[in-house]
């Protein structure tokens, strides 16, 4: 969950220049190995900031500097081969890891605890074994943790039932709770959303209904959130009264300081093609009842922030903007952000050398990132006030890997970091927005200095102050760390 300190800052001038807002540093490059492709930053502990790559079966751990000098590279010690990461989550002076192997017609479930360094043993469990007959189970199998991170839960769902299998583990990978979850629910062909855990072991589960409807049913009562609260036998299902279309999937958020559930999200009206408003809502895990209920239609004036006063005349509604993330606030209000997001497939004519040869045409998707529209909700989920982020980002047959953003949130202030154009030449910066919805424009550097395209989605936060993203040069791998003053 992420939080966010409603404020005041000072933002210091000098002679009409901003004070330098972050300082930059770089890893040298590495090539990507065919075996360990892939990556994720974990985060940091006393060792310094872990990076993971990994393939199929291969890991490989690393640790970096502050200034981002590689300090050591080591596989990962793990007990059982062929097995498969789920989750590594890292600690000052420990580290925890998730993962399944398979056995003849099973998986098996595995944890393990190491310490900071990755290679001193501290404690490892067998916790379940899966039988499943020739079916591929590791995909199915989940992990999620709380806030404070000291819980954790595993769990898959069981074929051919509503009904899942849990098992909930503290830091000490001590086992709280292990037990198969039945959902009571109406007929429909359901899928698991996501699962939450508070940071008292109580588990919240959102259900997907993906039965196919007819264009005039109306489709609010397709999520399912359930609660299994600690010392309880049975979930319990929880009504939200969404009573308006969906517009996209709701967000289901633990709200831990103000002991909330949080739903949100845009809704549509009957033709379902736009979003007219959004929704918010909050329910109070201690006195089991909807605290605030609140929907609220986006005005003109948000419309002519879109595509500005002439437009917005014949405008009424949001075709291409999804929520991306909501930051709680400690008041129990939210900061909530949507993007303009959409796919176009076209068919390109490619240049023809030959005179008398026609045309010919190859088909590409085209990706498309556009604005961001900050809203800051209070607690009741009434508006306070809307930013529109300008940008633009258009790429080819790469899913947006390039594009989007990364937020780093500190304190009072969200920055939003993203690439000004779509090459290896240009600014990486964005915004910055402070609780009262002022908006300064920042340039973090120029990745042309070191020749790289960042990839802002796949950023990691691993301090109040610091940020890491990746950045690529062909099939080399450069860390960049933007560190706020």
């Amino acid at each position: 969950m992420k939080m966010f300190y409603k404020g005041v800052f000072l933002v210091l001038f000098f002679s009409g220049f901003i004070a330098k807002a972050q300082q930059v540093a770089y890893s040298d490059l590495k090539k990507i190995s065919g075996k360990t492709s892939q990556f994720k930053i974990l985060g940091k502990n006393n060792e310094g900031i872990i990076l993971h790559e990994y393939g199929k079966y291969d890991n490989i751990i690393e640790a970096y500097s502050a200034s981002l000098k590689l300090k050591w590279r080591k596989n990962l010690n793990i007990k059982q081969p062929n097995a498969q990461i789920k989750k590594v989550l890292v600690f000052p002076e420990q580290t925890n890891i998730v993962y399944v192997a398979p056995n003849k017609e099973s998986w098996n479930i595995y944890a393990q605890s190491m310490d900071a360094k990755f290679t001193t043993g501290l404690k490892f469990a067998k916790l379940d074994s899966v039988y499943y007959g020739k079916e591929s189970l590791a995909d199915n199998i989940k992990v999620s943790y709380s806030n404070n991170r000291d819980k954790l839960a595993i769990y898959y769902p069981i074929p051919g039932k509503n009904s899942m299998n849990f098992i909930l583990l503290n830091k000490d990978l001590e086992v709280l709770l292990k037990k198969q979850v039945d959902f009571l629910l109406p007929e429909g062909d359901y899928s698991l959303n996501d699962v939450l855990i508070d940071d008292d072991a109580n588990l919240f589960v959102v259900l997907f209904d993906n039965t196919k409807l007819k264009r005039d049913d109306s489709n609010y009562d397709r999520m399912k959130f359930f609660a299994l609260m600690q010392g309880e036998e049975q979930p319990q299902l929880i009504s939200f009264l969404m009573n308006r279309n969906l517009f996209g999937l709701a967000k289901f958020q633990v709200d831990n300081v103000n002991k909330n559930i949080v739903a949100t999200g845009l809704y549509t009206d009957e033709a379902k093609k736009q979003a007219k408003g959004y929704y918010y809502k909050t329910y109070s895990i201690a006195e089991r009842k909807l605290v605030s209920n609140n929907t609220i239609e986006f005005s003109s004036d948000l419309y002519k922030q879109v595509v500005g006063k002439d437009g917005a005349q014949s405008l009424d509604g949001l075709s291409t903007f999804e929520i991306t993330d909501v930051v709680l606030r400690f008041d129990g209000g939210a900061i909530i952000v949507a993007e303009s997001r959409f796919n176009n497939v076209e068919n390109m004519q490619i240049p023809s050398f030959v005179p008398a040869a026609g045309p010919t045409f190859r088909t590409v998707t085209v990706n498309y990132y556009n604005d961001i529209l900050v809203l800051s909700v209070t607690p009741e989920g009434g508006q306070e006030w809307f930013k529109l982020l300008r940008k633009k980002q258009i790429s080819e047959d790469d899913s947006g890997y390039f594009s989007s953003y990364a937020m780093h949130i500190r304190g009072g202030e969200l920055n939003f970091i993203y690439n000004e154009e779509l090459y290896q030449k240009t600014n990486v910066g964005g915004y910055k927005v402070d609780p009262k919805g002022e908006l300064l424009r920042s340039v973090a550097f120029n990745s042309g200095d070191q020749d790289l395209m960042v990839a802002p989605r796949s950023a990691k936060q691993i301090s109040s102050n610091e940020i890491i993203i990746p950045g690529f040069r062909k099939n080399n791998l450069r860390l960049v760390k933007l560190t706020y003053q």
